[in-house]
């Protein structure tokens, strides 16, 4: 069973993203994971294994705090 307080706290924390491997460490199956990623679905990838829980571009904020993940991120994809 998926514990969604437990995925929205983490992408909280995180300012809006999650990993894959956290959201299935929180009871998401890898099919509940594909259904919130697909196309028009309330998710999106960032990078492979990180996710945005959001609409809309990436913001400063997401290179400022999360570097490791971010360093890779396409400008494009930036705000």
């Amino acid at each position: 069973m998926i514990d969604l307080a437990r995925v929205t706290s983490i992408s909280r924390l995180q300012d809006g993203l999650i990993t894959r491997q956290q959201a299935l460490a929180s009871g998401m199956s890898p099919k509940a994971l594909q259904h919130r990623l697909r196309q028009g679905g309330p998710w999106r990838r960032v990078l492979r294994g990180v996710y945005a829980t959001f609409d809309g571009p990436l913001a400063d904020i997401h290179l400022l705090r999360w570097p490791p993940w971010m360093s890779t991120v396409p400008q494009r994809r930036l705000a």
